[in-house]
């Protein structure tokens, strides 16, 4: 027999029922073999202990003795099963599994004598444990969700044999588990019961991860802005290989078509594209009937295109062709939204265009600068007409606003300066400098420049919009704004125009120059000003707006405000707009408003800048939906909406047939000063603003001045709203008045088209975000020569999403720059004769070299070399 093992054991007595943890274990054995133990069969004192029954251990005390059975699979450490322990008083506790387990309703407390003792180990021998729930995907399950079941808890550091006859190390027990079975199976019955439970929380969880791996697959519909932070990483992670692997069978493809030429003798740079064209063009456009003359009429864009190319075909030497001005101007919208594509299309030789040399004499037709400039002001005479066009036609706005630049210094080779400091014109510069001086007390530091202030010139009766001037700037200010502003006023008034209003948004500096216009005695805001360059004999106002399609963003973010309870005789609330659309999305079937999106409803920084959006929701298609869902309840939400759609249509006219599209009569061109809508703009517009605040005003309740004006909507808003409803009340009533005005769009009050001019600078020269000022200095230069033939942009911060209309063709010359010409040798040989005669006294003065002009001089300038 191998020598007695001796345990020291510590077992935390407790009532029967609770479970008590234990720290006694079985250390496992290097050879693995049975372990023995030597015990006394009786006590000096109290009952005699029995002898240990088969598969019981004993272990030894002073005065107890505990028995007890361990797991039998020998890959695991021993662990205990079963133990029972016996004092010499007569006690006695059982534990299964660390767990206290009570039966003294068959067993007294204190046991009489060593029968009994062994009863209670053949009855202990005899139970029957219940094995819980033990499936390792199940326990996996419970160990990854978010919280812990409610009612079971995983047990750990067991040994037990499922029904499959394999062990667990583990298992899930119900809270009311009795850990000891009487009837037929492996389980309890609450354990039982929880298994089904478990099943089902498995199968839902095996299906979130089905719905989870379709959500973050690469061609997945669903939107990003619907997925949580951590699948929205495997979406990343999914469209990263999909890019990767289409980008492999992309170079396959093309690998294997090159494979493919090459071994049929193809070879795309070797073939003459140009073979055939002649022939081909001269057809088309004889054949009265070819798609040519049926597409495009006789003064068309298109038909002018295929006349030119037609000619430049049969030219041999292309140095020898002169372009027309129209395609010049389309070569250079081309060319500068994309320099590569345009050599691809012109080295290709499927169409004729012009060379790079000649475009950049067009795109470097003068210095680039910034600010007002004679050149500028000359352009934009030449491209106005001004003297074909009538009286009404000159009629104009100024637009303005900021665009963010680069930060950037480029030296410019034909100034001889930087380009990129801040430059807002000599007057604001010097004041600056003088500003910085006193408060720094030193030399002023010059700035970099941020942003850029454009000044935009739009005709109120004909299509013409110019660029007059831009200003780098960091930020400016509402004084420097207006200083600006009435100097671009004259000179417009002394070249013949006649400047009838200016628009810009509601920054806080545009704020501060329209507030500087003066104050009107009744409190309201200032909308118009007096005109001191206007003649004397037709004296003229200023009219000041708002930008309206800026306006009812402001509108539509205040109503979709968290920070903000508008309430008006009743709550005006963005929840039920939310509700609408979520109720159209779970029925799935007819939608009540199919308009809104969820674009429209879950809005963004970005989202929030675009005009189309906010149009859409504060329309009368959501305001009926709004009638027809939530019904009475929705009342002051369904008349706010329907006034600012209205205020919008107003300020939103675009053309003579818009109204028959849209079937609005609120969208018709005006063409009488006792049109409804003015009276509305100027009555019952201003007066819904009037009595909304009146009615927060008079309000019961103790609230604060701040929680009042979170019920209205912004008090710069509801001052430009004033503001704009007046101004273009006012003004289209002068302008109705004036000789060979028939009709007013009041969508030419506002800023639209400069919009897109921004749109199109960025589109430019690689789709720059933010251009430098030197490169935004050389596109709104191309821009001003160009004028209105410019590429509609249909991305952006513009309402504008039309088509592009039909190009008419223009037979104007355009500006280029000015090449040096040189001397005619008549002209140098009387040039040399006259320096020759010079007296003697002057002579002396002027170098020896100065007498006689160089040869190399007369030799290179006996060719004529004047570019055709």
């Amino acid at each position: 027999m191998a020598a007695p093992t001796h345990f020291s054991h510590n077992w935390n007595h407790s009532s029967a029922g609770q479970f008590t943890p234990s720290p006694f274990s079985v250390p496992s054995h290097q050879s693995r073999s049975p372990i023995q133990f030597q015990y006394p069969t009786t006590t000096t004192s109290g009952i005699q202990f029995p002898s240990a029954p088969v598969k019981w251990l004993v272990l030894s005390g002073v005065h107890s003795r505990t028995y007890i059975i361990i797991n039998n699979d020998a890959t695991q450490e021993h662990e205990i099963v079963k133990s029972v322990k016996i004092w010499s008083n007569g006690s006695w506790v059982v534990r299964i599994f660390r767990n206290t387990l009570n039966l003294q309703h068959m067993f007294p407390v204190t046991l009489p004598h060593s029968r009994m003792a062994l009863d209670l180990l053949e009855y202990v021998d005899r139970l029957r444990l219940c094995i819980g729930n033990s499936n390792p995907d199940t326990i996996t399950m419970v160990k990854n969700r978010p919280k812990p079941l409610p009612n079971a808890y995983i047990e750990e550091r067991i040994i037990l044999e499922d029904e499959l006859g394999e062990f667990r190390t583990e298992t899930i027990r119900h809270s009311s588990c009795t850990i000891v079975i009487t009837d037929k199976g492996f389980r309890c019955k609450p354990c039982s019961d929880h298994k089904s439970y478990l099943g089902k929380l498995v199968t839902r969880a095996q299906q979130n991860q089905v719905d989870v791996e379709s959500r973050t697959r690469s061609d997945s519909k669903v939107p990003l802005g619907t997925l949580p932070y951590a699948e929205l990483l495997i979406r990343a992670r999914q469209l990263s290989k999909s890019v990767k692997t289409l980008r492999q069978k992309s170079n396959r493809l093309l690998a294997s078509r090159l494979q493919h030429e090459v071994k049929n003798g193809i070879c795309m740079e070797e073939t003459d594209v140009s073979n055939g064209l002649v022939e081909m063009v001269n057809k088309e456009l004889k054949d009265s009937s070819s798609p040519v003359h049926k597409h495009f009429p006789p003064d068309s864009f298109g038909r002018l295109f295929w006349e030119q190319q037609e000619k430049a075909l049969q030219i041999a030497d292309p140095r020898g062709h002169r372009w027309h001005p129209m395609v010049i101007k389309w070569a250079l919208n081309l060319r500068l939204s994309s320099s590569k594509a345009y050599n691809v299309i012109r080295d290709s030789g499927v169409l004729k265009l012009p060379n790079n040399t000649t475009l950049k004499s067009f795109i470097h037709w003068k210095e680039h600068t910034s600010g007002f400039s004679v050149e500028s002001l000359q352009q934009l005479l030449h491209s106005f007409k001004f003297h074909e066009r009538h009286e009404n036609q000159k009629h104009v706005i100024i637009v303005h606003d900021e665009m963010k630049v680069k930060a950037d210094l480029v030296y410019s080779k034909s100034t001889g300066q930087l380009v990129g400091f801040k430059d807002l014109g000599d007057f604001n510069n010097t004041l600056n400098d003088f500003e910085a001086e006193l408060q720094k007390e030193t030399d002023p530091e010059k700035q970099l420049a941020h942003y850029v202030l454009v000044f935009q010139v739009r005709a109120l009766f004909w299509n013409f919009n110019f660029p007059l001037a831009q200003f780098p700037t960091t930020t400016t200010k509402g004084c420097e704004i207006f200083d600006l502003f009435w100097r671009a006023v004259e000179i417009l008034e002394l070249a013949g125009l006649k400047v009838m209003g200016v628009t810009c948004d509601g920054a806080a500096t545009n704020r501060k120059f329209l507030d500087l216009h003066g104050k009107s005695s009744s409190g309201q805001p200032i909308y118009k000003a007096p005109n001191p360059f206007a003649p004397k004999d037709q004296p003229r106002e200023i009219f000041l707006f708002n930008d309206p399609p800026h306006l009812i963003k402001c509108v539509r973010n205040a109503l979709a405000s968290k920070k903000r309870m508008l309430w008006n005789n009743g709550n005006i609330l963005w929840k039920l707009v939310e509700d609408l659309y979520y109720s159209d999305v779970e029925q799935g079937g007819l939608y009540l408003n199919k308009k809104l999106t969820y674009e429209h409803i879950c809005l963004t920084s970005y989202s929030k800048m675009k005009v189309g959006l906010a149009a859409e929701v504060i329309s009368t298609s959501v305001a009926k939906a709004l009638s027809m869902f939530h019904g009475s309840a929705s009342g002051p939400t369904v008349e706010f909406i329907e006034t600012f759609d209205k205020f919008f249509d107003c300020l939103n006219v675009r053309s003579q047939s818009e109204s028959v599209t849209k079937k609005k009569d609120s969208v018709v061109p005006y063409e009488s000063g006792t049109d409804w809508r003015l009276k509305w703009l100027l009555e019952d517009f201003i007066s819904y603003l009037d009595k909304w605040e009146e009615a927060v005003a008079k309000r019961g309740g103790t609230y604060t001045k701040t929680q009042r004006n979170k019920m209205l909507i912004p008090a710069e808003t509801t001052v430009a709203l004033r503001r704009t409803a007046k101004a273009f009340v006012y003004m289209t009533t002068y302008l109705l008045k004036q000789p060979g005005v028939n009709f007013v769009l009041s969508e030419k009050m506002n800023q639209d088209k400069l919009e897109s001019l921004f749109g199109n600078v960025r589109q430019m020269k690689g789709g720059h975000e933010a251009p430098s000022i030197s490169q935004l200095n050389v596109t709104m230069d191309t821009l001003r020569m160009k004028t209105n033939q410019d590429l509609r942009v249909l991305r952006g911060n513009s309402y504008d999403k039309r088509a592009v209309e039909t190009l008419q063709v223009d037979d104007t010359p355009l500006i280029r720059k000015r090449q040096k010409r040189s001397m005619a040798p008549s002209t140098i040989t009387t040039l040399q004769t006259t320096v020759t005669t010079i007296p003697t006294s002057v002579t002396t003065l002027v170098p020896t070299t100065v007498t006689t002009l160089p040869t190399t001089v007369i030799t290179s300038s006996s060719t004529d070399t004047t570019p055709k």
